[in-house]
């Protein structure tokens, strides 16, 4: 940037995106050698927070990071990796329940191992992340 931003609200836009597109090239160039996307492990987790019990594809949408995703393509391509697994619902032929499968969870917990070295990027020390997690949680509402 060689001209000033014009206020303070502006360069905080900016600087938000131009962060976010940061942290998410490093995260796919970690989740590479598995094969996911970030949002593939942003369902992964998910998932994995539901324990045993199924979801279904509203579930996964609403807790979406990226709430822009195509979550039928999405779930579609996961299902043919072998990392989730859905059956259409009694109740509901259109509707589907989703699972983790083992080797989903075993993939996760592989990604979760790469991401960790995401946090070598991070160079705030405690008391700035605090505040900064404060900041944008009273952003979000």
């Amino acid at each position: 940037q060689t001209k000033p931003f014009e206020d303070e609200v502006l360069k905080f836009i900016v600087n938000i995106h131009y962060s976010s597109s940061w942290l998410a090239s490093h995260q796919n160039k970690l989740l590479k050698p598995l094969d996911i996307t970030i949002q593939q492990y942003n369902i992964l987790r998910i998932l994995r927070g539901c324990r045993d019990r199924s979801v279904n594809q509203k579930y996964i949408k609403d807790r979406m990071i990226d709430h822009s995703s195509d979550i039928s393509r999405l779930l579609s391509k996961m299902k043919q990796k072998k990392f989730i697994k859905s059956e259409a619902l009694e109740s509901d032929r259109r509707n589907k329940s989703i699972f983790i499968t083992q080797y989903g969870l075993e993939t996760l917990q592989e990604a979760d191992t790469l991401m960790d070295g995401i946090r070598n990027k991070i160079k705030l020390e405690e008391g700035k992340l605090q505040l900064f997690n404060d900041l944008l949680d009273q952003l979000h509402g």
